[in-house]
């Protein structure tokens, strides 16, 4: 796996069990401009080793755990994990969104990005662009291995996991965002 501290100009992002707990947010990151060209693409499951779909990009994600449902909406929660996962990689030109969001949120999600950060959101981007397919598949995954009931430890990919700070998007007991 790739450090942050190389620049990756595209980005895709998807998410798995969104509005149950814990929901988990990936981000992979390319410099290949190929991984963005819109195409067709199955949903790819069954993921035994993440390292396979990755072919010279890199990930993050996060974990929200319930605790965040007393403090946040699912509405903010969602735009905090897109905000540490765009953080994460630094300042991509193209990120693209599995999903839906009214312009309201998207306005929101801008104000915390810089400028030049072309953002894309819309469903079924996991099926037309191969980098939003791969976070598919890593979220798909990393469900079911935080999820699973073994004595297997947790930390595998610890290395790739964010862990957003609610400090940062409270204020006066609140969010703030």
């Amino acid at each position: 796996m790739q450090s942050t501290e190389e620049a990756f100009d595209f980005m895709g992002i998807d998410e798995s069990n969104h509005g149950r707990f814990p929901e988990v947010y990936v981000a992979v990151a390319s410099r290949n401009s190929e991984d963005i060209v819109s195409s067709q693409f199955g949903k790819r499951r069954k993921c035994k080793d993440i390292s396979l779909f990755l072919e010279n990009r890199d990930f993050r994600h996060i974990l929200i755990p319930k605790e965040f449902a007393n403090i946040f909406t699912i509405k903010d929660t969602r735009l905090i994990a897109y905000i540490e996962l765009i953080k994460a990689f630094g300042n991509p030109s193209k990120v693209i969104i599995d999903g839906e969001m009214l312009s309201k949120e998207i306005r929101r999600l801008r104000r915390y990005l810089p400028h030049h950060i072309s953002v894309s959101i819309e469903p079924k981007a996991d099926i037309h662009y191969s980098l939003v397919n791969c976070a598919d598949a890593i979220a798909n995954h990393l469900f079911r291995y935080y999820t699973k009931k073994s004595s297997e430890r947790k930390d595998r990919y610890l290395p790739n996991l964010i862990i957003p700070k609610k400090e940062d998007y409270i204020l006066d007991g609140r969010s703030k965002l």
